[in-house]
């Protein structure tokens, strides 16, 4: 088999408890695996040698925060796609998202599974920055999941899902890295030009005990 005919990518399943606390009774996540590393580890690690990546298959559930913990009001979850200016920030707008769950404050089970449809889950592009960094959001990812409740009350989400990572890269031509490497080489760039330009400075100024007036 020739190189060109290599598949350059890779399928990571995930799963993952989004075990938070909402700030004005809201939560928004976007879908890249540099938000979820802080959740899931495992996906931080592969994804950074990987330059791009897509979500092949999502689905979420919200489940009772644990005893104590501060739930005290209805709960939403939903996901939606894009990158949007004002995300739903209530238990209202969340649920007129059509992939969306409810959470009472009665029940005793988690929600329904939610299943997010491949098309809704493509975003508007076909493949996204895998380690999110100074390119526009629109690039690095697909779509929010927001979380809905009151004040500060506890929340937790349970995801299962697929990435889809292509174009490997060594970690450190990943996104980050190059742009560390981009600044330490413009530092290097402009030390060297100061250095340069305190050599020519000697060269032009005048040696200690001499002057420019001659003797007549």
């Amino acid at each position: 088999m020739s190189r060109n005919a290599r598949k350059d990518s890779q399928v990571l399943p995930f799963r993952a408890l989004l075990a938070t606390t909402l700030t004005a009774g809201t939560f928004n996540f976007n879908l890249n695996p540099s938000s979820l590393a802080s959740f899931a580890t495992r996906v931080g690690v592969v994804a950074d040698s990987w330059c791009q990546f897509r979500i092949r298959s999502l689905r979420f559930r919200l489940r009772i925060p644990p005893a104590g913990a501060g739930f005290t009001a209805q709960q939403a979850a939903g996901f939606v796609g894009g990158v949007q200016d004002t995300p739903p920030a209530t238990v209202a707008t969340v649920s007129e998202l059509l992939p969306s769950c409810l959470l009472d404050l009665d029940q005793t089970v988690p929600s329904d599974w939610v299943r997010v449809s491949r098309g809704d889950l493509a975003g508007p592009l076909p493949w996204y920055k895998s380690i999110a960094g100074a390119a526009d959001p629109t690039e690095e990812s697909p779509g929010l999941l927001c979380i809905a409740g009151a004040g500060s009350n506890s929340a937790a989400l349970e995801i299962e899902g697929v990435y889809e990572f292509k174009a490997a890269a060594a970690t450190a031509n990943t996104p980050v890295a190059v742009e560390l490497m981009k600044e330490i080489r413009l530092e290097r760039m402009r030390l060297q030009r100061e250095r340069e330009r305190i050599s020519l400075v000697r060269v032009l100024a005048p040696s200690p005990g001499t002057s420019s007036l001659q003797p007549k």
